[in-house]
């Protein structure tokens, strides 16, 4: 009988050590940004991160920390490394509720036109 309830409270030991070491969130994994930034534009409003550069207006504080933030990890990245954070930085993004959101903002017209553009044409 004492091996049975030793063997349950390992086992719960393990189960609960799983599920801590799981629901542990990396600040600066691409995942973790691309979520912080979408809940960013969805906080701050998109027009509001939208119209930066445009009409002078400054970048909610948030989008700020966060460009603050991965400029930080580059500073120690390789090339490579940049290349790989990028790719899955950007690719966590479309994970993200902002994309549903962005295109509803812009139009899939406009989204895809910005497309268009980076392909050259």
């Amino acid at each position: 009988m004492n091996r049975k309830i030793n063997r349950l409270v390992i086992g719960i030991t393990a189960l609960l050590l799983v599920v801590s070491l799981g629901s542990c969130r990396d600040e600066d994994s691409p995942e973790s940004i691309a979520n912080d930034m979408c809940s960013c534009i969805l906080d701050a409003g998109f027009s509001a991160v939208k119209s930066q550069g445009t009409d002078g207006d400054v970048l909610p504080q948030c989008a700020q920390d966060i460009a603050d933030r991965i400029k930080a990890l580059f500073d120690s990245m390789s090339k490579e490394e940049k290349a790989e954070f990028t790719r899955e930085l950007l690719k966590a993004m479309l994970d993200t509720n902002c994309v549903d959101f962005m295109i509803k903002q812009m139009g899939h017209e406009r989204v895809m036109s910005y497309i268009f553009t980076l392909l050259g044409k």
